[in-house]
């Protein structure tokens, strides 16, 4: 599979600049951002035991968590881009690649289901750099900058941290995950409105 979308996304860049030799303008643009992540619950890790402060709080027991299905997870993150923009001669349509950072996440949220009530907020922060290859539409891209835009991403994740906040403690803890313990590399589709 990771072939093939290479094989494509390499095909897709030189047809890309293929075409570029029919093109009216040519040009690098850098785009910064703010990436907003919000996840539901993951389908790995559907329940989780972690020990907890037992009756009296000297004693520590273990316990069953339970996804909380209600909980709506939010990750703020960073973006930035270099990309190489390619608009074709009638002004309305063209394509972009480059290289792109992205510094994201996902948090869960898991529960006790017993009389005794304790929670933990999980969070995955990883740094990824991808590969965007995209078409966009607008009317005088050039003049403007006013398009909408469908594409396709592969990335590389090269970093992954953990961290886990529980009820029971005001202590945050966390780990860099090996790289062996999640999968390096993901494929995205995307779409967006550059206005």
């Amino acid at each position: 599979m990771k072939n093939r979308f290479l094989s494509l996304l390499i095909g897709l860049i030189i047809a890309s600049s293929i075409n570029a030799q029919k093109s009216e303008y040519r040009y690098i643009a850098l785009r910064f951002g703010f990436s907003n992540a919000f996840s539901g619950q993951p389908e790995i890790n559907a329940n989780k035991y972690l020990y907890v402060p037992g009756s009296p709080p000297e004693d520590i027991q273990e316990m069953q968590l339970s996804p909380l299905a209600s909980f709506m997870g939010y990750t703020p993150g960073f973006k930035a881009s270099l990309l190489y923009h390619f608009d074709f001669t009638g002004d309305n349509a063209g394509v972009f690649t480059g290289v792109d950072y992205n510094f994201t996440g996902i948090t869960s949220k898991y529960e006790t289901s017993s009389s005794i009530s304790y929670s933990v907020k999980e969070t995955y922060r990883m740094h990824m750099v991808g590969i965007p290859i995209a078409f966009k539409y607008g009317p005088d891209i050039w003049d403007t900058q006013r398009y909408v835009f469908v594409g396709a991403q592969l990335n590389y994740i090269f970093s992954m941290y953990s961290s886990q906040k529980v009820s029971w403690n005001s202590n945050l803890g966390g780990t860099k995950l090996e790289g062996d313990e999640y999968k390096k590399t993901t494929f995205s589709l995307f779409f967006g409105v550059n206005w």
